[in-house]
């Protein structure tokens, strides 16, 4: 499918307004469970509706709201995986100016350097988004349980 400028910047906005209600939400969601369900429950929203939108030749024609579905379900449950990551970590670790300072550094780096390969990845071919989406989702579960199981077997702190 070939979306206009202004579908793309729908969607774009569809994206961060679903990122910016995922963020509130998950200040609500942080009082009522714990970080690591947390932490697994975005990962696996994010793997549903990333697969959501890989489906799309299957359904661009008869359903095309699933994609645009699909966009705000990962913009939502993507939006608190970095919040939730550091408040489970601090479960584990003393978070001090160097851990810290890590994690933003971390972040910042990530949202300064992967934005300028990745668009220019999605010019040259579209589909390619959706790849990287499942590549860093896959990524992130593999970290997700290794340092799940580092954790829980190298803790010193109560879980």
């Amino acid at each position: 499918m070939r979306y206009s400028k202004d579908s793309a910047t729908d969607m774009s906005t569809v994206n961060y307004v679903s990122v910016a209600v995922g963020q509130f939400c998950s200040i609500i969601l942080a009082k009522k469970f714990s970080a690591k369900v947390l932490l697994v429950l975005d990962v696996v929203v994010l793997l549903l509706s990333t697969i959501l939108m890989l489906c799309l030749p299957l359904y661009a024609t008869s359903a095309p709201v699933l994609f645009w579905l699909g966009v705000g379900i990962s913009g939502f449950s993507a939006a608190s995986i970095y919040g939730m990551a550091f408040v489970w970590a601090e479960k584990y670790i003393v978070v001090n100016g160097r851990a810290a300072s890590i994690f933003i550094v971390g972040g910042a780096l990530g949202e300064m350097v992967l934005p300028i390969p990745v668009g220019q990845l999605i010019e040259s071919f579209p589909m390619s988004f959706l790849y990287f989406s499942l590549g860093y989702i896959m990524l992130l579960t593999v970290l997700m349980f290794v340092m799940f199981r580092f954790a829980s077997r190298y803790s010193n702190r109560a879980a």
